[in-house]
């Protein structure tokens, strides 16, 4: 997926059609911002993925990579309650410049943009609903960016453990590999500055 700076110049004919969640449904695990937290826990499996240095906040969508999401189906309607915001944005993102200002960007290669959708850019300007994206996605930048913060600041207490699971797929038992969780031993073992820094950022309710 290559993202580019959305701009009239070059995009004044995008038109954007229905969202397709058949796009995702390959993916065995989907992105979550902090807020939606408490929408997926009750009813879906969460966990922290570390990537190198990066750590994020992630929906398990099934436990066997061949299977792909389980929470989509063949017609492509999402089974849950409540559809990630990390793929409704799509074909849609923030990048920040070097100046630190954001830019609105695309994804030219997606499927939902076509020939019969709604236009992105009327008269000249930003259509209505491009101005609706655009407010959305300065709100779900800004939850990014809390997000993070949670995260880097539970990284850096060394408050994330691995977690193997051992679930039942069709009557064989799988240990899942590569997922992390909270570690409640060294939770308590915080000091008073440690834990007024994570009520700080509002971790406490990711954490529980």
């Amino acid at each position: 997926m290559a993202m580019v700076p959305l701009s009239y110049s070059k995009h004044s004919d995008l038109r954007l059609g229905e969202l397709d969640l058949r796009l995702f449904s390959k993916h065995t695990n989907l992105s979550v911002y902090v807020h939606e937290v408490s929408r997926f826990a009750v009813d879906y499996p969460l966990f922290f993925a570390l990537d190198e240095d990066a750590i994020s906040i992630r929906l398990l969508c099934s436990v066997n990579a061949d299977a792909g999401c389980a929470l989509i189906d063949k017609d492509g309607r999402w089974l849950g309650r409540h559809i990630p915001l990390s793929i409704q944005q799509h074909p849609f993102g923030v990048s920040k410049l070097p100046d630190g200002n954001n830019i609105i960007c695309i994804d030219e290669a997606s499927p939902r943009l076509n020939s019969e959708g709604q236009l992105l850019f009327e008269n000249s300007q930003p259509s209505e609903l491009l101005e609706q994206i655009t407010d959305n996605l300065k709100k779900l930048y800004q939850a990014g960016q809390a997000t993070q913060a949670i995260l880097d600041l539970l990284k850096e207490k060394e408050l994330i453990i691995p977690w193997e699971p051992t679930v039942n797929s069709k009557g064989k038992l799988l240990k899942l590999v590569g997922l992390s969780q909270i570690d409640e031993a060294a939770l308590y073992k915080l000091d008073d500055r440690d834990w007024l820094a994570l009520k700080e950022v509002n971790a406490f309710g990711l954490i529980y």
